[in-house]
């Protein structure tokens, strides 16, 4: 997590419709996605504040929340559903700790400058955007969710949320349309999702996956490829292969001491050519609204261009608070 500044205000006009404004500002120095090998300074691009959230909403209890201005797209966050405990360190975005490390040889060369960012993506939607948003209101634990965002985007959402007494359940699932970004992301849509179950004896459970569609990628892409196959004489696809990821996380909280629960988890990941395990410890701190976070997590990447990357490796520990 970035160190934030948050202003969240609200006011009821009635009993039935609230209208409130959300300000979030965010400050890095050296942060975790950012770091590399051999840096000789701060790696963080920007020594400034940014903006996450400069939004206002109106909420009905009958009708849902509208929300206007810069905040989360419909789609922001179906990818990181996560009841485990441990998502401070580790969630579906498993480039988010050490995501600017690069892919070295046996050697110590660098890999034509490739970095875990370049090679994982956990496929969370549109992130956040100048937009307008709604959401339904809650019916059984699901609410449906719709914007549209600057350069033409849009999304949709589906999320469950609800308490059964001995099992949590919450998950999402999104669609995204890329707008006329698609020409130079490469991409049209995104579809992920994610589900998270949190057993009442502590035990956790959470998968996450995504994929893009590459369908309409450019009609160059056609073109070569109807040529390659009347070179090779093979009927099969050659189009360029849409991505896909995976991850999955195993999880356990418990009361080991008395100043709060205690979480662990273990989880593994995947895409193309692309591994990475690992392994998290969070002790929380209620009176303090702290979490102490230890976390391994190993990357590994195979090409089948003859070259065999070595594996990279990250520790990492800290603490959070927030309150």
């Amino acid at each position: 997590s970035s160190t934030r500044i948050i202003i969240d205000a609200k006011h009821a006009l009635n009993a039935d419709v609230t209208v409130g404004g959300q300000f979030e500002v965010e400050h890095q120095s050296n942060a975790s996605n950012n770091v590399y090998i051999g840096q000789t300074g701060d790696a963080t691009s920007v020594n400034a504040f940014a903006e996450r959230k400069l939004e206002l909403y109106f909420d009905s209890k009958t009708l849902g929340r509208l929300w206007l201005g810069q905040g989360d797209t419909a789609s922001n966050g179906t990818s990181e559903v996560d009841l485990s405990g441990t998502s401070v360190v580790s969630y579906s975005e498993t480039g988010s700790a050490g995501g600017n490390l690069r892919w070295r040889n046996a050697d110590g060369s660098e890999l034509d400058g490739l970095r875990i960012y370049d090679v994982t993506d956990n496929f969370d939607g549109l992130s956040r955007d100048d937009r307008i948003r709604y959401d339904t209101p809650n019916l059984a634990g699901f609410m449906l969710s719709a914007s549209a965002s600057t350069a033409e985007k849009y999304d949709v959402a589906l999320r469950y949320d609800n308490d059964f007494g001995f099992m949590k359940l919450a998950g999402a699932i999104s669609y995204a349309d890329m707008g006329t970004l698609a020409e130079s992301k490469g991409y049209d849509s995104i579809f992920n999702g994610s589900i998270s179950a949190l057993f009442d004896f502590g035990l956790s459970l959470t998968f996450a996956g995504g994929t893009t569609d590459f369908s309409s990628f450019s009609d160059l892409t056609d073109v070569l490829d109807d040529v390659v196959n009347d070179i090779t004489d093979d009927n099969a696809e050659s189009n360029r292969d849409e991505p896909i990821s995976y991850w999955g996380k195993l999880g356990y909280q418990f009361s080991a001491l008395p100043v709060g629960k205690t979480a662990v988890s273990i989880e593994y990941g995947a895409g193309d050519e692309y591994m990475t395990y690992g392994a998290s410890l969070v002790q929380k701190i209620d009176k303090a609204s702290t979490e102490l976070f230890l976390h391994y997590q190993g990357f590994q990447l195979d090409r089948d261009t003859g070259v065999d990357p070595e594996d990279i490796f990250i520790v990492m520990g800290g603490a959070r608070v927030k309150f």
